[in-house]
């Protein structure tokens, strides 16, 4: 659906990146905006990244650091009424990076590890929790396999 007004609302996108217990510096951030490669910011000794993210665009956030196994996130800022939206955030809390296990399927985590829309009961943003509940299900793997809380 087209947007025929203006909005001038961002929505902070912020996460924790973690391994081996601590926090992660040196991880590549990388924000990619309706397909196309936007932003990538390094990851500090606290292991923090922060994108801003404008309306009306689809995107895509990745996470990576040599020797562990990429993780990603979606994000569409489509469809979201004008009105009052100073409280929109995402926050992931904790992105765990870990090396390949031996002998394990990891190929789950070649998908989105949480994709995120608008909610009109929340009016926020929300990850899409039926569909991270059936990927659980179908590959057997919890938060902490996932690398997510």
């Amino acid at each position: 659906m087209p947007c025929f007004f203006s909005q001038q609302w961002k929505l902070p996108f912020k996460g924790k990146v973690e391994k081996d217990g601590g926090n992660c510096s040196g991880a590549q951030v990388t924000l990619i905006k309706n397909g196309k490669s936007a932003d990538e910011k390094t990851t500090g000794i606290d292991g923090r990244f922060q994108f801003m993210l404008e309306p009306d665009n689809d995107y895509k956030i990745e996470i990576t650091k040599a020797g562990c196994i990429k993780k990603f996130f979606v994000c569409t800022t489509r469809g979201v009424p004008p009105g009052d939206h100073s409280n929109f955030s995402i926050e992931l809390t904790a992105v765990v990076l870990f090396e390949p296990p031996e002998n394990c399927d990891v190929s789950a985590l070649k998908k989105p590890l949480l994709t995120f829309a608008y909610d009109y009961s929340t009016k926020n943003f929300e990850y899409d929790k039926n569909q991270y509940d059936k990927d659980r299900k179908s590959t057997r793997l919890n938060s902490s396999h996932l690398g997510i809380s």
